[in-house]
């Protein structure tokens, strides 16, 4: 009895030992950009926007891991 009692302890102790732990997800950045006018009309600003975010190192459809 004694020995059945020692090995599940062991048992025990290892499985929460080895026990896995999930990673968490990195929070992606995402930035949106609000206009009453037409897609045409604000590209100019739009473009100004990427090449600004582009300059600051963001590429769009890229993860950064800040």
């Amino acid at each position: 009895m004694t020995r059945k009692v020692f090995v599940l302890l062991i048992a025990i102790l290892l499985a929460n030992f080895v026990q896995a732990h999930a990673q968490q997800p990195n929070k992606v950045p995402r930035i949106g950009y609000l206009t009453g006018v037409s897609l045409s009309a604000d590209s100019p600003r739009i473009e100004g926007l990427r090449q600004g975010l582009r300059e600051l190192g963001y590429e769009e459809g890229k993860k950064h891991l800040y």
